[in-house]
């Protein structure tokens, strides 16, 4: 009788084990499922935005540059229209990017004072060119070429800045999913 006592216990002893064993398990990979899950949302909703937002500001840059040596070119000051379009494009993105980032202010205030810069140059160096002539618009040339390459630089700090948080959120995700499967292995 004792013995069967004792069998019974035991059987009983081994399946509570394992079913603490299992519920620690089967927790351990809900945990780890939300907090890959939490990850995963960051990166979607402030990492890949930011990195999109950048993205858009050196496209919205690039055609500004384009269009004001466009005019510069042709002297057809339509091409004024398509310049305040991206510069719409890129302050929109500017101000997304500072409500997502409000840490970055300082340093998006900057790149921001830089496209200023730019586009005063690039304005003041398409209106040499028309109404002055080509000698006027070369002088200002250089200044604006500057002007563009001064506002990339800092764009492309900041764009590294989002691109790697991306990459690193990403790195992390991809860890935690590989430990959440060996988890629940």
């Amino acid at each position: 009788m004792l013995n069967k006592l004792s069998i019974k216990l035991t059987v009983i002893l081994v399946s509570v084990v394992n079913l603490v064993f299992l519920g620690f398990a089967c927790g351990s990979a809900v945990y780890m499922f939300n907090h890959s899950s939490h990850v995963a949302q960051e990166v979607s909703n402030q990492e890949y935005a930011a990195a999109n937002h950048t993205n858009e500001m050196r496209l919205a840059i690039s055609q500004v540059w384009q269009f004001l040596t466009d005019v510069s070119a042709t002297g057809d000051r339509e091409g004024y229209q398509e310049v305040d379009e991206n510069v719409k494009i890129f302050k929109e993105s500017l101000e997304e990017l500072k409500k997502l980032d409000p840490n970055s202010v300082q340093q998006l205030d900057d790149v921001d004072n830089s496209f200023n810069e730019f586009l005063k140059v690039g304005r003041e160096m398409a209106e040499a060119y028309v109404t002055e002539g080509r000698d006027s618009g070369n002088v200002l040339m250089e200044k604006f070429d500057q002007a563009g390459e001064t506002l990339i630089e800092s764009l492309t700090e900041v764009s590294y800045k989002y691109q790697t948080g991306f990459k690193n959120d990403l790195m992390g995700l991809s860890r935690d999913l590989t430990s959440s499967k060996i988890g629940s292995l």
